[in-house]
């Protein structure tokens, strides 16, 4: 195992996959990670960008990396106004041209379980972003989210990397 030297540590491919039973070939990456991973002035840029680095190098099993409309919309937004248009739009460029990212639109039926579950479960700081995230994984069967996000630790997901989040 590689180890690469981050504003967190020395992460190595374990921070991002745990191993076990389930291999799995899919993963979603939050709005946070996104903007982290596009904007190269982020605290977290390095710590996203070895994850990128451990998936081109196959230390990591990630193929697919989904991505939903409102992910996309809060990083694209948090790109442009705080790292500025290039940035965004090399993000918005990689989604187009990058075999990785799978564009998982909310269906009709997932947005009405988002909205029920948002409006019901209203004990906790999740965004509705986060619903949809957590929902759309629970419908796909995915279970490993890339995030800075600890909203995302309220569903049953497993979130990478491990760091103190907020």
């Amino acid at each position: 195992m590689t180890g690469i030297e981050t504003a967190i540590g020395t992460l190595t491919p374990a921070h991002f996959y745990g191993g076990g039973e389930h291999t799995p070939r899919t993963c979603v990456l939050g709005p946070k990670f996104l903007y982290a991973l596009y904007n190269p002035d982020e605290a977290f840029h390095d710590v996203a960008h070895a994850f990128l680095t451990f998936v081109r190098d196959e230390e990591v099993p990630y193929r697919r990396f989904v991505v939903n409309d409102h992910t996309i919309d809060e990083a694209a937004t948090r790109l442009k106004k705080r790292a500025g248009m290039p940035q965004a739009t090399t993000f918005l460029q990689a989604l187009a041209e990058s075999e990785y990212f799978d564009v998982c639109p909310v269906t009709d039926e997932t947005f009405r379980t988002v909205r029920k579950r948002f409006v019901d479960w209203d004990d906790n700081s999740a965004s509705f972003t986060d619903f949809v995230i957590g929902v759309q994984m629970e419908v796909r069967g995915i279970d490993h989210v890339m995030t800075f996000d600890s909203d995302l630790e309220l569903f049953d997901v497993t979130t990478h990397p491990p760091l103190e989040r907020s």
